[in-house]
């Protein structure tokens, strides 16, 4: 019989959950700000979706988030706390909050061999790699680059053409998702548009989402194009966009993407590697969709 338990998680947990989260992210890192109070993305997981936690004598050791938003349940997070994990804490956490219902399921996960032998046992299969690019303002260069007659217009938050812009190209209809990237993040939703015709949609978020996110660092996120063609038109407009505000501009480009070998040539620098694994592929376009993040995709 295993020594924790496994249930719904409340908001009173969102602090030990966010320390076991800190503990994870920060191993081997001597000189880590203070881990602070419980970040936006945990209570948007616990109010819009759902969140469960692994308990042992009254101690959170672990935590798994999903959001689930029409036919796509995506796992935001799962974490163990460094002391107890390959223990089968993250297995029970999986095999509690996945739903066996015929749903795809996906997610984002880590390089860790560990963490991706418990997603392919639940049914997700590896698609691509999800390239996190950083971008300096010191560092960026465009004229190699001819945008097209591409220019971002912003938007009114929460505008419906914009929401089923994005259901068409993502997927899902996530209106929870939207207000979060504008009332946390600090985000400005675009319209990408050449000669006045609306191209694609996209995101540019001004406000960090963790106390390892630098203060000074946009997010570049979601950004979707109708046409593949138009990918990296509109990815290399936000991401200059976002240097304008900003010292360093971060996004998350899978590996097919059409803008991956631009960002780089342009001064973006590849600063991890994770993996997008789906069990029911394909669940997006990777060459038409560039997602806002790990955790929400």
């Amino acid at each position: 019989m295993p020594d924790f338990s496994i249930r719904a998680a409340t908001p009173d947990d969102l602090q030990a959950v966010h320390a076991v989260w800190y503990a994870t992210e920060t191993i081997g890192e001597a000189n880590s700000p203070p881990p602070g109070a419980p970040y936006a993305w945990l209570r948007h997981v616990l109010r819009t979706g759902r969140l469960v936690v692994a308990e042992r004598d009254g101690a959170i050791i672990g935590f798994t988030g999903v959001i689930e938003r029409g036919n796509l349940v995506f796992l935001t997070d799962l974490f163990v706390a460094p002391e107890t994990q390959s223990h089968g804490i993250g297995a029970a956490l999986l095999n509690a909050i996945l739903p066996r219902d015929g749903r795809t399921l996906a997610t984002i996960g880590s390089s860790d061999p560990r963490a991706l032998a418990l997603y392919i046992r639940a049914r997700m299969t590896p698609e691509w790699p999800d390239f996190q690019i950083m971008v300096e303002r010191a560092r960026w260069r465009t004229a190699d680059f001819d945008l097209g007659g591409v220019q971002m217009v912003e938007t009114a938050p929460m505008e419906p053409d914009l929401l089923a812009f994005d259901t068409e190209i993502s997927g899902r209809l996530r209106p929870e998702e939207h207000a979060y990237w504008l009332e946390e993040c600090a985000g400005t939703p675009f319209w990408f548009q050449r000669a006045g015709e609306r191209i694609g949609y996209g995101y540019v978020r001004l406000a960090p989402e963790t106390p390892l996110q630098p203060a000074d660092m946009a997010v570049v996120g979601p950004v979707g194009v109708r046409d593949s063609a138009d990918a990296v038109a509109c990815v290399l407009a936000a991401v200059g966009w976002a240097l304008e505000w900003s010292p360093r501009a971060h996004l998350l480009v899978p590996g097919a993407h059409p803008a991956l070998h631009p960002l780089l040539r342009t001064g973006g620098m590849i600063e991890y590697v994770e993996t997008f694994l789906c069990s029911a592929p394909p669940c997006v376009d990777a060459t038409r969709y560039l997602p806002s993040d790990g955790a929400f995709f």
